[in-house]
């Protein structure tokens, strides 16, 4: 039996990474389509997996933080806004291997994916099926931004200590949650979805409260509870209080992402997009049909995780992160990414496609991974952010 589950795990894998390779191909040949007299090292692959929000960790890694740009719209954007665990990773692992750090940031993503993908696979395999497994882990693959996945960003390493951290809270296991529940909000600010979903089964833990749905879950004492949850205040404070302290601010950090125009608005400027759309004549009246389509998708699958068989904490996680996409300003081509960490998302389409016959199970993916290839190919080689 465990050989079983362990060469189901192997072939998720080997499947994911099929579809990373086949990704990473076509965006190749895309920049080759793009530049026919030769590619410059400047527009080739590695340099597009190493662009953006890469550069900027690779700069913290190497520089510390403080950098400040204008940009020529007149933004202040400052370094600051970038959470430093990704950085300080790269920092560790580019000097012991020799790598410049941004490299360093797209092994680190590399290497965490299919950490990621192994979390995903086992938390659905022990909610839904094996075969729901293998699902997952291949819808994860094909969301629309997951060519990040392979880019020196942190939704790789975010996914995986979130995954990990669910995981080890729903085993009872809440000093190992907590911790990866650290890393999270060391990461990325939607790290507090994480914090708070290990911090309300402490909580439980500390009141003698059962905290898991799981029959085999040990239960957490109160010692444990108590320094999972003092470990979760002071991970979660840490940057944002750095921060006040670099610019003299108690709030300084949300002053650094209004810089970035990417702070909390209730989803004011999620609705004037859609505005904006619906105003620019029949193609932008699709786009927005599109967008609302997919935001009715993506708040019917959350409220869905509110039901059996599946447990309270992923749903917290899922919420939270979903409420905080949708709710704060910024460019909005970043918010697909902003959801790839939203793992319980999956789960109920990856159980519906895991009851389907095997020849439509596996068209479906086909069909889907296809369209994520090539869609890759286009948003990779395009100029915005991802």
């Amino acid at each position: 039996m465990a050989s079983r589950r362990g060469g189901g795990l192997v072939a998720a894998l080997g499947a994911y990474a099929a579809v990373k390779v086949a990704a990473l191909a076509a965006v190749a040949v895309a920049i080759a389509l793009r530049d026919p007299d030769g590619v410059p090292a400047s527009r080739g692959l590695i340099a597009t997996l190493l662009a953006w929000d890469g550069q900027w960790y690779a700069g913290i890694a190497r520089d510390g933080y403080g950098d400040v740009v204008v940009a020529a719209d007149g933004r202040v954007l400052s370094d600051y806004a970038f959470f430093p665990l990704l950085p300080a990773l790269e920092r560790v692992l580019g000097d012991l291997l020799g790598l410049p750090y941004a490299r360093a940031g797209l092994l680190l993503a590399v290497l965490c994916a299919p950490v990621a993908a192994a979390g995903i696979f086992v938390l659905t395999r022990r909610v839904l099926s094996p075969r729901a497994a293998t699902v997952a882990v291949l819808l994860w693959a094909c969301l629309p931004s997951a060519s990040v996945q392979t880019m020196a960003y942190t939704e790789s390493l975010f996914t995986a200590v979130l995954v990990w951290s669910v995981w080890f809270v729903l085993r009872g296991r809440l000093l190992p949650a907590a911790t990866l529940a650290a890393a999270a909000v060391l990461t990325r600010p939607t790290g507090v979805a994480v914090a708070l979903a290990v911090g309300l089964v402490a909580v439980l833990a500390v009141a003698g409260r059962t905290t898991s749905p799981w029959p085999e879950a040990r239960r957490p004492g109160r010692p444990e509870a108590l320094l999972a949850g003092l470990l979760l205040v002071v991970a979660t404070l840490a940057h944002p209080a750095y921060v006040a302290g670099q610019v003299g601010q108690p709030l300084g950090y949300l002053e650094v992402t209004e810089g970035w125009q990417n702070s909390f608005d209730g989803g004011l400027a999620y609705v004037g997009f859609l505005g904006e759309r619906f105003a620019a004549g029949p193609a932008g009246v699709a786009v927005a049909v599109v967008l609302l389509a997919a935001t009715l998708a993506v708040l019917v699958l959350t409220a869905r995780l509110a039901r059996p068989p599946y447990p309270w904490p992923l749903l917290v996680v899922t919420a939270v992160i979903v409420v905080l996409a949708f709710t704060t300003s910024g460019y909005f081509g970043s918010k697909p990414r902003y959801l790839i960490p939203a793992v319980g998302l999956l789960l109920p389409p990856a159980a519906w496609l895991a009851t389907r016959p095997g020849r439509t199970r596996w068209a479906v993916l086909g069909a889907v991974a296809a369209a994520h290839v090539a869609y890759t190919a286009v948003w990779m080689t395009g100029t915005g952010p991802p």
